[in-house]
This record gives structure tokens, sequence and C-alpha cells, in this order.
């Protein structure tokens, strides 16, 4: 400590990372550049001090450059800044900063067909933050990971018991995200028309708030309840609009999308186009290590294929699926 203040020598250099790195967690769902600019800006003034302090804000920039890196759909670089803001940021101290790490590196896993990782991840984050209560947020967020992974992996019963009580916990864009994997599910179940109501409800939510980062998954699934009613103008009205909405490096909404729209091309018996748009998918896929929609995408573009009598494409695209399905790993 110096005589004069009493301060330990681990302070911050001038300027105050905390405030940036609170700015930019803050944006983050309605404004992507500026909430990167602020977590970069952060980082910066944190590396130039020392100390436990300069190191915990570098942690919190780098999981919000995490968090972006995810809900872009560059898996690679989301796990890399995940990794490295653990090492700054201790459980001991900030158990829900390290929680939500974990959701975001279980969202990567089972994305990845990887739900054994996934489900570990998930249950460290839950073991951390399982006596306290005054962050709602984060709790509700590890439930909605949690539910993703119980309804990719077959247990749909308990998927919707923990959106239940995620959606208890939820307000703003988690309770918007809620919405989405509601329809997501209930569209899944066959129940197309109460799958809209949460998807309206997700899109009218993104829309009056600006959530940019949610917005087209809403669209997406919205589509998806409107091709489930034959009611094509209106899905290709969403497909379009997400994807003229989307920036270049959006991968994993822009994947999402050009699957709704080869199903928009199928309704309407447009095989070529929809095999168009497969391709272009699943390059987005192979190349963004997206497991779980590879396959999904290749058992399309098998339908598709048998659809136009190219059945030696078709089993080369149902080996594809086979393959992916033995990786997957469960527990």
């Amino acid at each position: 400590m110096t005589a004069e203040t009493g301060r330990k020598m681990s302070d911050l250099p001038s300027g105050d990372p905390a405030l940036l790195n609170r700015i930019s967690w803050a944006r983050r769902w309605n404004d992507r550049q500026s909430s990167m600019e602020y977590a970069l800006a952060a980082r910066r003034k944190a590396l130039d001090g020392k100390g436990r302090r300069s190191r915990a804000e570098q942690g919190f920039s780098l999981r919000t450059m995490g968090w972006h890196a995810f809900w872009r759909g560059d898996l690679k670089l989301a796990m890399d800044y995940c990794l490295r803001a653990e090492t700054y940021l201790p459980e001991t101290e900030f158990a829900f900063a390290r929680a939500g790490i974990y959701s975001l590196i279980a969202k990567i896993h089972y994305n990845r067909n990887r739900f054994d990782l996934a489900i570990c991840s998930i249950e460290r984050g839950q073991w951390l933050v399982q006596d306290i209560k005054d962050d709602p947020a984060t709790i509700a967020d590890l439930m909605l990971t949690q539910a993703a992974i119980q309804r990719q992996s077959g247990e749909r019963a308990r998927a919707g018991i923990t959106l239940g009580r995620a959606r208890a916990q939820s307000t703003e864009e988690n309770a918007a995200l809620v919405d989405v994997c509601t329809a997501n599910l209930l569209l899944d179940d066959g129940d197309a028309v109460l799958a809209r109501e949460h998807a309206e409800t997700a899109l009218r939510y993104c829309e009056d708030a600006g959530c940019t980062v949610i917005l087209p998954f809403a669209r997406s699934i919205l589509a998806g309840c409107y091709l489930a009613r034959d009611k094509h103008l209106d899905a290709y009205e969403q497909i379009s609009t997400g994807l003229r909405e989307l920036n270049d490096d959006d991968y994993l909404a822009r994947c999402s999308l050009l699957r709704r729209r080869a199903a928009h091309y199928l309704c309407k018996s447009e095989f070529e186009e929809a095999l168009g748009v497969l391709t272009e998918a699943v390059r987005i896929a192979e190349q963004q290590t997206y497991a779980l929609s590879q396959k999904q995408i290749a058992l399309s573009i098998a339908s598709v294929l048998e659809e136009i009598g190219d059945f030696r494409g078709a089993l080369a695209q149902h080996k594809i699926a086979w393959r992916l399905q033995n990786e997957t790993r469960i527990r």
C-alpha cells in the first residue's frame, strides 16, 4: 500500500477498465460493434496495469469477446477467448463470471456434437452458483443451455421442464431466448400454432428492444412455424428479411436461415434450388465445425437427392450423417 492513499499496488492504470467492461457487457445484445470496441479498450487499459484487479478486467473483456464470437458462430475463436478468460477469473472469486463462461463452452460443445462435454460444463457452472441467488440472468442462461442440450439429445420432456424453470428466472433478452427455445421445442413436437405464439413474442421483443443478436434466430423459428402452417409468403418474408439484416460474419444465424430457405424451396418442390442452398449451409457448418447442424443438413440433402433420383449421392450423404451420429457423445 502507498503511505498517502492506502491503496494497493495492484491498482488499475489511468482510465477505468472496470467501467468499460460493464458498458461492453451491458451493450452486448443491442450494439455488437460498440460492445466489442469497449471490450477491446478495457483490455488495452487492463494490460497496462498490474496485479489482481488488472488481471480480472482482462478476463472480463475476454469473456465478452468470447460471447460475441459464439453468437457470430466462430466456435474456434469463442473457445479460445473462453479458455483464456478462465485463466484470469478464478472460480473462488468470480463464480458467476466463470459459470457464464461454462455456459458458453457448453454451447460450443453441443454444436460440435459433444454433449458429454457440454453436460460437464453445465454441471460445473450450476455447481458454482447453487447457493447464490443474486444473479438470476446467469442462472437462467445455464438453464437455457441445459434445455438446448436436453432437446438435441432426445430428452424432450426434461427440456420442457428446464425451460419452465428458466422462464421463472428470465427477463428481457433471456426471456426472448426462452421463447425462441420453447418455439423450437414445440415445433419439433408438431405444435406449430403454440410455437408461433412464442416465436412472435420473441420477435416483438427483439424488434422493440433492438436486440440484434437474437433477432435472426427469432425470424428463423417463426419462418419454420409459418412453413408448418403452409404460410409460404410469410415464411419467405421472415427468411429474406433475416438474411438481409445479417453481417458477413454472422455464420451461425446464416446457417439457420439458409436451412429455413431450403425448407421453403422444398415446400414448393423446387429441389435444385433447395440443394443449392443446403450446399451453402453445409459449407458454413463444415468450416465452423457445427457438427450437429452438419449431420442434420446431410440428412436434408439426402432427402432432396432421393427426390431427384440421385440415389448414389443420397447414400453418400447418409454415410456422412451416420459417421457424425457415431461420433456423437452423450455421456
